[in-house]
């Protein structure tokens, strides 16, 4: 069961600017709701725009699976990857409104199909639509990451372009185990990320307060990313059941 279900009826009323779920994903603007569920067969069905771009080192797996969930999985070559971004509509708290008070809000749903010899990212870059093809460490970005050749715990990571700050959970994932990863982005340098353990998701395992993402500007936009590498001859996944970004 998805966590962000709304009603039909609700998301008619609810919000003065809609939810918007795939396939009417378009520009977020102040008080919109953006909910990613997975619930259809192909990530890019046609005919509708293509909002992912997906990509990786050997022959990545990136395909929504039976489960409606999306499927980031490497194959079975030390040091292959498996990547996706959002590369058709980025986050800016500058986007369509300009205001001291306002805020981007994300929350993912996600899970490991391997807990060992394998390289991971959640989360947010500066600029960047095009795949990861590594680990994000000193680029500019918010998120949750894992290098198991350091540590098998979840580590909440930023960058300012020129600096890495990471903060760990202390909590190695359990396979197969849904976790909630929450950012909150509440000014041009100014954010928290959160680690969230399996539901009801409310009980918050680490945060991390993020004050510098180098220079921000007006045209400063994040796009969203999922990166898996494998440290071994043995295919790694991740899973992403659902996401939400709401702009306030």
């Amino acid at each position: 069961m998805p966590v962000f279900t709304e009603s039909i009826s609700n998301q008619q009323t609810a919000y003065s600017a809609g939810i918007k779920v795939y396939q009417n994903f378009g520009q977020l603007n102040q008080g919109a709701i953006l909910i990613e569920q997975f619930d259809r067969n192909l990530l890019n069905p046609s005919g509708f725009p293509a909002y992912y771009t997906t990509g990786g080192v050997g022959s990545p797996t990136v395909v929504i699976g039976n489960n409606s969930r999306l499927q980031i999985q490497t194959s079975g070559t030390q040091n292959d990857n498996a990547a996706c971004v959002m590369n058709q509509l980025s986050f800016s708290r500058f986007a369509e409104y300009v205001d001291n008070r306002s805020m981007v809000t994300m929350d993912i749903i996600f899970s490991f199909g391997d807990i060992t010899l394998e390289q991971s990212f959640f989360g947010l870059v500066l600029n960047n639509a095009s795949v990861l093809t590594a680990l994000p460490t000193t680029a500019v970005h918010v998120g949750l990451y894992r290098d198991t050749s350091v540590s098998n715990n979840m580590i909440l990571s930023s960058g300012n372009g020129s600096a890495q700050a990471t903060t760990s959970t202390l909590k190695a994932p359990v396979i197969n185990t849904n976790y909630r990863l929450n950012i909150v982005w509440t000014g041009n340098n100014n954010a928290v990320v959160s680690l969230y353990d399996t539901s009801p998701y409310t009980s918050l395992l680490k945060s991390q307060t993020v004050t510098d993402f180098g220079t921000l500007t007006s045209i400063s936009n994040f796009n969203l990313h999922f990166f898996n590498q494998t440290l071994t001859g043995a295919g790694k996944g991740i899973f992403i059941t659902e996401f939400q970004v709401l702009a306030t």
